[in-house]
């Protein structure tokens, strides 16, 4: 459990998938019940900070606590407790095709809990009135439109009340319609819950919506770490042009030159 109200934080981090890192260097502390949004252009290291603040990435250098735990030095049982207050909002969604949305969503509590089947029940269809899908929760995932999949895998992410919700690419591959849904669906988990957001993007105006501060990443470490207004007057030419930019654009910094990148690429290329 948190001693503080830092519910996710690192320093002097420095991540990769081999001896190279991505990142050198990072230090980031969230609060509880903060939105914190993460930033950059194609293979700028977003995602590679996301998968070692969520424990799934160990750092080649500095510390990662999670709650106030290293998720790295814990043994099984100790880490399959930390997880319970970890929500992960995948970008693909990862819902089981083989299930309903009610029964993807019911599965964390069936498996973390001990929980008579007449309380799951109750707890999931008050989950899936709040993201606003309980009308196909015996709907099966390829059967359903994608913003009502984003917001079915929401509500699994969160059936557990975590205390921090890791998102990747949370509106990615939505219409605008179906993304700002999902910014609005984010703000009101936060206020239900309490809990904070980390959120790695490429959508501004998402960022505009819902980001209590951004980090903004380039050149292998985080050029800024501000709020939207803050990050609007930087002094950093590329960090101000990015925010005045339009939904689908984002940076490609060191390079002085702006990239469209597809709001579906993988993010394992970050």
């Amino acid at each position: 459990m948190a001693t503080s109200d830092q519910v996710c934080s690192c320093s002097g981090l420095s991540a990769g998938y081999g001896e190279e890192p991505v990142l050198r260097d990072v230090t980031l502390s969230v609060r509880r019940g903060e939105i914190v949004t993460i930033l950059g252009g194609s293979g700028s290291g977003k995602s590679t900070l996301l998968r070692t603040l969520a424990g799934l990435l160990e750092p080649l250098a500095g510390s990662v606590r999670l709650l106030g735990q290293d998720p790295y030095a814990l043994d099984r049982e100790r880490r399959r407790d930390l997880n319970r207050r970890v929500g992960v909002l995948y970008q693909s969604d990862a819902l089981f095709g083989s299930m309903s949305v009610f029964d993807n969503v019911a599965l964390p509590l069936q498996e973390l809990t001990n929980l008579p089947r007449s309380v799951i029940e109750r707890l999931v269809r008050a989950r899936l009135a709040l993201v606003d899908v309980l009308s196909v929760e015996r709907s099966f995932p390829d059967r359903i439109s994608g913003g009502q999949s984003k917001r079915a895998a929401l509500a699994r992410a969160t059936i557990l009340d975590p205390w921090v919700l890791l998102c990747d690419e949370p509106t990615s591959a939505l219409d605008p319609v179906a993304a700002a849904q999902v910014d609005r669906l984010l703000l009101r988990l936060r206020a239900a819950l309490g809990m904070a957001i980390v959120a790695v993007t490429h959508d501004v105006e998402s960022v505009r919506t819902i980001a209590d501060r951004a980090v903004v990443v380039g050149d292998g470490r985080v050029r800024a770490i501000a709020t939207v207004p803050e990050l609007e007057l930087s002094a950093d030419p590329e960090i101000r042009a990015f925010f005045g930019r339009g939904r689908s654009r984002s940076p490609t910094f060191g390079e002085g030159t702006w990239q469209h990148e597809a709001r579906h690429s993988s993010s394992a290329s970050s």
